[in-house]
């Protein structure tokens, strides 16, 4: 019976163990390649936006605490004037989180008004719900509203509210308006009614800015835009719907390939979730930017596990209708893919 021999043994030993050597050293160059070409590079805030995404559930439950609170206070009252501005707060802080919730305790409102025989209280509450339906894109409901009212006959106590009211109802349905013309009229009121409002705006405040920034965007005086957006994001406190709103408003100032537009959008985004915000624009915006990107997974899952959720709980029109422009691609393209990897 032959076989190998110590020494031919030894020999091939050694030859095999500086061939694995040699591709060791071969795929510790390549792989690093490979993955710098193939897959992006994560980007740290982005996987602070998915932390914060996970911990959703918690920011929710502060904010509920929040409101157990004011409606423990509000079950110890028995003065109407007590319970309709506790009313009044509750509808405030719900306002941007469960559309509902804030028509829900507008309407108790407007009962005590009625039950009071309160005037300004039934005009004030009115004008609250106009607000409230013209930012969840009830739009037909908000103009048989605001038809109601007469700009002569408003009372001085409620005129600097009914200015409010009317500058972003005018703004908001100059959006959604079928005619050049007809949308023309409704920015000249929104303007018109922007002036009133500044004039009664402290300058250098965050609604002075937001102001400002629409008048350069009016004038088409885009580095106004893009300096007043950023005075919007200074004056805010930091993850406050404020500083959501204008990290939003700086990015959109940015070009459109600006590659800071996601670091914007995700400071955005943080913010809301933090404070518990369902009715919002950032984490879409990310979404579909994400998308275009071509960062597919994280598109989906935003818009898929977030965005379409939360309008749906918020129950407004608007956000519906926006998600409802640019879902659909991102999933198919996400089944697309999905289904190429299960055949290979």
């Amino acid at each position: 019976m032959t076989g190998f021999g110590h020494q031919p043994f030894l020999v091939y030993l050694r030859q095999m163990t500086v061939f694995m050597k040699k591709i060791i050293l071969i795929l510790s160059v390549l792989l690093p390649l490979a993955v710098s070409c193939g897959a992006p590079k994560e980007n740290p805030m982005l996987e602070e936006l998915d932390g914060v995404l996970r911990d959703k559930a918690t920011y929710d439950g502060y904010f509920s605490d929040r409101m157990a609170v004011l409606k423990s206070v509000l079950a110890d009252q028995d003065d109407p004037e007590q319970i309709y501005n506790i009313n009044r707060r509750i509808s405030d802080a719900y306002k941007s989180h469960s559309f509902d919730t804030t028509i829900f305790y507008l309407n108790r409102n407007k009962d005590i008004a009625q039950s009071l025989k309160d005037d300004f209280k039934a005009d004030e509450t009115d004008l609250l719900m106009i607000q409230s339906y013209i930012m969840a894109g009830y739009h037909a409901e908000a103009a048989e509203m605001y038809a109601r009212f007469d700009p002569e006959s408003v009372s001085q106590a409620l005129w600097p509210l009914f200015v409010n009211v009317s500058h972003r109802y005018y703004g908001e349905m100059s959006a959604y308006i079928s005619t050049d013309d007809s949308a023309e009229e409704k920015l000249e009121w929104r303007d018109f009614y922007r002036g009133k409002l500044l004039a009664m705006t402290p300058e250098g405040s965050f609604d002075w800015y937001y102001l400002k920034r629409e008048e350069a965007d009016a004038a088409r005086d885009y580095d106004k835009v893009t300096e007043y957006a950023g005075k919007m994001v200074e004056v805010a406190q930091v993850n406050t719907h404020d500083y959501a709103k204008g990290c939003y408003f700086y990015q959109e100032a940015l070009q459109d390939d600006d590659p800071q537009r996601v670091e914007w959008l995700v400071r955005s985004a943080v913010a809301d979730v933090m404070c518990s915000v369902k009715d919002y624009t950032s984490l879409n915006t990310l979404s579909r930017l994400l998308f275009e990107n071509g960062d597919i997974d994280r598109a989906f899952r935003y818009a898929a596990d977030h965005c379409m959720e939360d309008a749906l709980y918020f129950n407004g029109r608007l956000r519906q209708w926006q998600i409802s422009q640019f879902f659909p691609q991102i999933e198919q393209a996400y089944n697309e893919r999905n289904m190429k990897q299960m055949k290979v």
